[in-house]
């Protein structure tokens, strides 16, 4: 077998493959040397007896000649390390410094050898049988270097018996030859495992740097689709959030029953809209790893109701029965991320129970923890899917890809969620008869407060400062929060802002701010200059279209963040919650507002 690397091996693996076998060479020579030399001495002790003592003396200076080129190859290697453009001058070195010691060793043998003396012979041959075998530890990785070695060593001890010693010791001279053709054997052997298992780890090696190369690329394809998805859907969230504004302030206004049925199908249209960007931020959201939980007490049975209350008018227009049972518990969760889970869970069970269908919503209390469960009549889940359900983009009947449908994203992200949230789900369902989940949540011993349900037509007496740089967010707010009885101020940056109060002398109540300004300026940074302004903790409501929600920043206390698109109810919520948290809010609900009926 050929001491070089196999040609099935690529070019740079073949180099690195030359390399590991110098360093192999380099780590064995200065052992090598030094037990050369030794035995060396050893040998020459033995054989002064039966040799002229003088060049037992020039034998030994030329084992350490030889040893001393090989210290010099030591050298040499630490100050310049191997590489592409010097590996082959290496180990061209090293076969010439093992032909130099070979040569001397089977020459020296051959001077100091007495052909009349049988002892003689059985030192001389014992010491070139051990040389042999020891050039293997030293050069074995190498064959070249190894042939360098021994064949002098060997070839010329063996002539020298064959041709000149009397018989039978002259059968030496055989002898010798077949120790170098086993030990040529080995050395070949020895070499043909490591080669392999260079091949072998350099094979590895291009293996793992291929994984991480796709890795990398993953990865940056992953950023990449974070990076567009966090710049696009503050503008795809924009014109939603203006539309809902502008939706729920027209609620008030009009007055004939066909407006009224134009409006419905027109917010119906912007929900589904707005769900459908919601279920790929929630998804972006959670591969990002962007959603941070804020444990907290949560009023269980208040915020189910709240939304079973809120999804009763779809329910009502598919003449599906809502059926509750709802025992009094205080979860401890993320209100808000498990808000998504109740939400959507519900959303799925309307849209896959036909007319006439029932759901059954149940919250039951247990030791340390509480049953949430959803039950359906729907359409059910096949045993054999019931495990794809929780996965991205999986619809079980909307092969059509019909819109109002979804993306089937809202189970994936339930799943997502509650895995987030330490929930168990639990899923029994038979085809054809309905889907029954079952969520176990984690039991709180503290009282919570859970925000009351909305009250359109709630009128709120509060003087708010509404701060975004996009214009239709502004004027729409302003006509949504002006439909609600707040006296609205508006302003698109921090300057602008203090600039308005300063003129106007005015003291907001409340500031609902846009995370993200312009010119790289947060919502954080203006409700600190104007707290500083006031000198007073006003509450605040921070709203983004950020992917990443701006879940992570730091926010002062006293404010909430929402993510557009916000709906009415939420954000009438929301600011009920901070008015009443901040004793601002003296009459939180007043009598129905008349003056837009």
């Amino acid at each position: 077998m050929s001491d070089e690397p196999e040609t099935a091996v690529e070019p740079a693996q073949r180099v690195q493959i030359k390399i590991s076998i110098a360093k192999q060479l380099l780590a064995r020579s200065a052992t090598a040397v030094t037990s050369s030399i030794l035995f060396a001495c050893v040998s020459g002790t033995m054989l002064h007896f039966n040799a002229d003592n003088r060049l037992v003396v020039l034998w030994i200076l030329s084992v350490v000649l030889s040893g001393c080129l090989a210290i010099f190859y030591l050298i040499v290697a630490k100050k310049h390390p191997f590489n592409a453009q010097n590996i082959d001058k290496y180990l061209f070195f090293n076969t010439f410094n093992a032909l130099c010691a070979g040569i001397a060793w089977g020459v020296g043998m051959v001077l100091l050898t007495d052909l009349e003396s049988n002892q003689s012979i059985a030192i001389t041959f014992l010491i070139v049988s051990c040389f042999g075998a020891a050039a293997i530890i030293s050069h074995g990785a190498y064959p070249r270097s190894y042939g360098a070695a021994a064949l002098p060593a060997l070839l010329i001890y063996s002539a020298n018996l064959l041709f000149f010693a009397p018989a039978p010791q002259n059968l030496l001279g055989f002898v010798s030859l077949l120790l170098l053709v086993a030990y040529f054997l080995i050395a070949i052997n020895l070499h043909r495992n490591l080669l392999a298992t260079l091949i072998l780890r350099e094979q590895q090696k291009k293996m793992m740097s291929e994984l991480r190369t796709q890795r990398d690329a993953i990865r940056r394809a992953n950023e990449n689709k974070t990076r567009f998805l966090a710049t696009t859907s503050h503008d795809f969230a924009q014109p939603l959030h203006t539309m809902g504004n502008y939706i729920s302030a027209l609620r008030n206004s009009l007055t004939e029953p066909q407006q009224h049925e134009l409006l419905q199908k027109l917010e119906a249209s912007w929900r589904s809209m707005g769900n459908l960007l919601d279920g790929l931020l929630d998804i972006s959201r959670l591969e990002a790893g962007a959603i941070v939980q804020n444990r907290q007490p949560v009023d269980l049975t208040r915020l189910v109701q709240n939304f079973v209350d809120e999804y009763s008018e779809t329910a009502k227009q598919k003449h599906i029965e809502l059926r509750t049972q709802l025992d009094l518990q205080t979860a401890d969760t993320d209100i808000n991320l498990f808000s998504r889970v109740v939400r959507n869970i519900l959303s799925n069970a309307i849209k896959f129970t036909p007319t006439g269908g029932v759901i059954t919503v149940t919250v039951q209390g247990h030791d340390n923890h509480i049953v949430f469960k959803v039950a359906d009549t729907g359409i059910g889940i096949p045993k054999s899917r019931q495990s794809d359900i929780f996965e991205e983009y999986v619809q079980l009947d909307n092969h059509h890809r019909e819109r109002h449908k979804g993306l089937g994203l809202g189970l994936s992200i339930v799943g997502r969620l509650c895995e987030l949230l330490d929930i168990d789900i639990e899923l029994e369902s038979e085809e054809g008869k309905g889907a029954c989940f079952t969520f176990h949540v984690a039991k709180s011993e503290e009282i919570a407060e859970t925000p009351s349900p909305w009250e359109p037509h709630a009128a709120l007496r509060l003087a708010v400062l509404v701060i975004d740089d996009e214009r239709e967010i502004r004027d729409s707010m302003s006509v949504l929060l002006s439909d609600w009885g707040c006296e609205v101020f508006s302003a698109r940056s921090g300057d602008e802002a203090v600039e308005l109060i300063n003129a106007l002398d005015i003291h907001p109540d409340g500031v609902i701010a846009d995370m993200r300004l312009k010119g790289g300026e947060t919502g954080v940074d203006v409700l600190i200059r104007i707290r500083n302004l006031l000198g007073s903790e006003i509450p605040a409501i921070f709203v983004t279209g950020n992917i990443d929600g701006n879940g992570n920043m730091p926010r002062p206390s006293g404010t909430k963040l929402l993510t557009k698109p916000v709906d009415a109810s939420t954000m009438h919520r929301e600011l009920r919650l901070l008015a009443r948290s901040s004793s601002i809010l003296t009459a939180s609900v007043t009598e129905p507002h008349k003056e837009n009926a």
